[in-house]
């Protein structure tokens, strides 16, 4: 259950324990509420008063029922199917502990998130864009309970909501940074932005992090490992009263030829409030005089703030609070204010240096401080003239990243100038940097135009920076005869461990292991087993893995998935394992060489849509560009090891071989044609051996 990990969690300071009864009898609430329930605890009393709260609170309820041993992409499907009608949920309450994706008693699934910690998560429920998608759109919660006690203490002893994480945070790795941030996020939802509904705030925050960070490993962790356990409309005591909002919330000025500023401010009536609202102000420039156009007048009121007398004031950053006080409430909202007396001087820049080659796809650009900048406009083109803009950004520091990749071994021109209120600086002088040769990650994604069937890859270690190199060859039966494997009992969207005997290891991206997970969806994970159900680039580079055919499979539906370990090898082999759902059929091969190198081998392979290749587990590279595998060049004549060269080794091979069927662990052998290997393949490998190839 979720509660189990605060053993060995660390639990962010943002939990709130209020009784959501006392907020439910004195504020309002409106849109769809879906109720998703463990079947045995549909029309329990607990259940029927929660949701008759909410129901009086102006929540239009929905409970839905999940019989025992549901999956979680079925529950998902059910929400996707309400999403774009009338009926979408705005907010999603689980009512039920999380016990896997596997779960077969009063459980609601949980999944595994698709960052590098695979953090136990909630968030695709909530995320209506595809399967990859991290991004939620509707407000979630859960009820962690295992029991009708359990859930009857809800109402009963006021439990309301904490946010917690399904794994362990970065601690070590990085200075708390992102939870620093998250924190004072999440409270200024509250107070900055006047949004009081806890899932909503909890969004809010991780989006606020998303824009101040972009979409990386770290940040999706984040998204996904904190799991909101209360209800997801919980408002906050706080909530009840006024807020206030200033518009613009930034300004930026010359004050030689500007005497006022104005803002306009918005102050809201909460459930019903009537006292006077007196709003002050605090931090304009001294000797500025401020008047309000409306005050101390009960809400909902809007008033015009002007702060006049400001011509030569002296340049620099205001932060103004504008207070509202009345009878037992106060609240409060900062806008800035950026003076200047001149034009900000010229834009040096440091990095990437001037033709800086072999620069990622993401480069970090930095230049000096400026004097009098505010900001900063950055612009990075094709040509140096900058007449096609391929990127531009307004950054108020003096670095920034790219939000996307740029174009690989393409050559890029860049620069920057700074601006203020009294104007803009000129352009620096331009830089120019080229991006990076794309790599070889030995992957590949297919989307309706699988072509790898009886074909088997030899994945053959190398000494480049890529760690291998493929070839390929005609397969018409498997390499490695399953007969006489150990059948592996898989649950849906599960794994099974295999351990190595006689301290065997295997070897991928030249890291050894000797035990590793057995996965339902076509591959085997290392470290972690954690396959996903939904094939993603993002899934399969976010742990070591070899994803023969990463789909949807199903293999406690049919067919069988076996191993055997051999004196060079360890083998998996998937025999007939249909895509759920599906009628279908899919047989495909791994072989794992105790020297390091892999096979894969594929023979009728129906499914169409699936990823397939190697990872090492550092996530999704920034340079990815997929590999057309199905053309890599074939194996050496005469590979009778399938090692990816010809040496004597081979002849090893061939002796095994010989007066053999040409099939099976022969067929790279036979490379004369015919029904056998023979003394006609042996003439053909010699040749091989002692010539060009």
């Amino acid at each position: 259950m979720f509660t189990t990990n605060i053993r060995k969690c660390t639990q962010m300071a943002v939990a709130v324990a209020l009784h959501w009864m006392v907020v439910s009898s004195a504020a309002g609430g409106t849109g769809n509420y879906l109720i998703i329930t463990a079947e045995d605890y549909t029309g329990s009393a607990p259940l029927a008063q929660f949701a008759d709260a909410k129901a009086a609170m102006g929540f239009d309820v929905t409970i839905h029922s999940v019989p025992a041993g549901t999956y979680g992409k079925t529950i998902k499907a059910y929400i996707e199917n309400l999403w774009g009608t009338p009926d979408a949920p705005d907010y999603i309450l689980l009512v039920g502990d999380t016990g896997g994706s596997c779960s077969t008693s009063a459980l609601i699934p949980h999944w595994s998130g698709g960052g590098p910690k695979n953090a136990v998560t909630d968030l695709p429920y909530a995320c209506m864009d595809g399967p990859d998608d991290w991004y939620p759109d509707i407000a979630i919660g859960r009820f962690s309970i295992t029991s009708v006690s359990m859930l009857q203490g809800v109402p009963d002893k006021g439990a309301a909501a904490i946010l917690f994480p399904g794994t362990r945070i970065y601690y070590e790795e990085y200075p708390w940074d992102e939870c620093i941030s998250l924190e004072k996020f999440f409270f200024e939802s509250f107070f900055a932005h006047d949004i009081w509904e806890v899932g909503p705030a909890w969004q809010a925050a991780t989006y606020r992090l998303l824009a101040q960070d972009g979409p990386t490993d770290v940040v999706r962790d984040y998204f996904e490992m904190y799991n909101l356990l209360g209800d997801p409309a919980l408002l906050l005591p706080a909530g009840v009263g006024f807020s206030l909002s200033a518009d613009p919330v930034l300004q930026n000025l010359c004050s030689p030829l500007t005497d006022e500023a104005v803002y306009t401010i918005e102050v809201k009536q909460h459930v019903g409030f009537d006292q006077p609202v007196t709003l002050t102000t605090l931090g304009e420039p001294p000797g500025a005089t401020v008047d309000f156009s409306t005050n101390s007048v009960p809400p909902p009121f809007t008033s015009v703030l002007t702060i006049s007398n400001i011509a030569g004031s002296a340049p620099g950053e205001y932060s103004i609070e504008i207070s509202g006080a009345a009878t037992g409430v106060q609240r409060s909202t900062v806008m800035e204010l950026n003076l200047s007396n001149g034009v900000p001087g010229d834009v040096t820049l440091i990095s990437p240096p001037d033709d800086a080659p072999d620069v990622p796809r993401k480069p970090t650009l930095t230049w000096e401080p400026v004097s009098l900048a505010v900001e900063c406009e950055l612009q990075v083109a094709t040509e140096p003239d900058f007449t096609n803009v391929a990127y531009n950004a307004t950054v108020t520091g003096t670095s920034h990243t790219p939000a996307g990749n740029l174009n690989l071994a393409m050559p890029y021109y860049w620069r920057v100038r700074a601006s203020n209120g009294c104007g803009a600086g000129d352009y620096s002088t331009a830089f120019t940097f080229t991006t990076l040769e794309p790599a070889d990650y030995s992957t590949e994604q297919f989307t309706g135009d699988f072509d790898l069937d009886n074909l088997t890859l030899a994945f053959i270690p190398d000494a480049s920076g890529e760690h291998y190199d493929i070839c390929r060859h005609v397969a018409s039966e498997l390499p490695t005869d399953p007969a006489g494997g150990t059948v592996l009992s898989i649950l849906e969207d599960s794994a099974a461990w295999v351990n190595l005997a006689d301290d065997k290891t295997v070897l991928l991206y030249n890291i050894s292991y000797s035990n590793f997970a057995i996965c339902d969806n076509g591959g085997v994970t290392f470290g972690g087993s954690n396959m996903g159900y939904a094939e993603s680039l993002s899934i399969h580079f976010n742990q070591p893995r070899i994803s023969a055919l990463f789909n949807d499979l199903s293999a406690s539906a049919g067919g069988s998935v076996s191993w055997k370990q051999l004196d060079d090898r360890v083998v998996f082999t998937y025999d007939n394992v249909p895509e759920w759902n599906t009628s279908n059929s899919n047989t495909f091969q791994i072989e794992m060489f105790f020297d390091g190198e892999i096979r894969i081998t594929w023979l009728d392979v129906d499914s169409n849509d699936s990823i397939v290749g190697l990872s090492a587990g550092n996530g999704l590279p920034d340079d990815f560009v997929e590999t057309d595998v199905s053309t890599s060049e074939p194996c050496p004549c005469g590979d009778y090891d399938a090692d990816g060269d010809v040496d004597l080794h081979d002849f090893a091979a061939f002796q095994v071989c010989f007066g053999q069927a040409a099939a099976g662990e022969c067929q790279p052998g036979n490379v004369a044609g015919g029904d056998t290997i023979d003394f006609d393949d042996f003439a053909l490998f010699a040749d091989a051996l002692n010539g060009p190839q």
